[in-house]
């Protein structure tokens, strides 16, 4: 599996959720039989431990230790702060990747940081809702960039945004209608940061 290059994790807005209520990691690929809350980006609350048969295979990033790991049979225990894996046939640590955050709720007029290239999973309880992401230049589109399954990727020839310059970033459903539009800036620190868009 690719592994994370950058990142967009939509959150809400200061204050409006319980610590104790955000996800702590996200599944980024599962392979096993069918179980409730288990599948490929989604994510998982902390206090769960999940029981892996010996070829059920999971990959995750944990969000408070910025932690990959690959993980085959054993048991996975998940925490804000950490996540535990024991009895496992294979644990392959790959890294730390700190998702870049941007919130699609935060009602600031300042632009948030974003990556010049669009590299997203797309996450939340209403990620299946996601039809594509459209980059402004004022009135003028830059970029449309669809879902593909729960990935957007730009086109490697697509036009780039400029550092320093602001634009607007438009959510939009999967019929058309706006869902979110937030001011967005090129960090370019943020090139390398895992993208999460989070639609809740």
């Amino acid at each position: 599996m690719r592994a994370i290059l950058f990142g967009i994790a939509v959150t809400f807005a200061a204050g409006s959720v319980q610590a104790s209520q955000l996800p702590a990691a996200l599944i980024l690929d599962y392979s096993g039989p069918p179980r409730a809350g288990i599948e490929a980006y989604g994510e998982i609350q902390p206090g769960r431990e999940i029981g892996l048969g010996p070829r059920d295979r999971m990959v995750l990033l944990h969000y408070g230790s910025c932690r990959q790991v690959a993980v085959t049979g054993g048991k996975v225990s998940v925490s804000a702060e950490s996540l535990t894996v024991s009895g496992s046939l294979e644990n392959r640590d790959a890294g730390r990747f700190c998702p870049q955050e941007v919130s699609l709720s935060n009602v600031s007029t300042a632009p948030q940081p974003i990556s010049a290239r669009v590299d997203c999973m797309i996450i939340g309880k209403h990620k299946a809702d996601l039809g594509e992401v459209e980059i402004m230049d004022g009135d003028q589109l830059l970029l449309s960039v669809p879902a593909q399954g729960y990935r957007l990727i730009t086109a490697p020839a697509a036009p780039e945004m400029k550092p320093g310059k602001t634009y607007s970033l438009v959510a939009k459903g999967i019929r058309g209608a706006e869902l979110a539009k937030v001011p967005v800036m090129v960090d370019p620190t943020a090139q390398d940061r895992a993208c999460l868009l989070r639609l809740d």
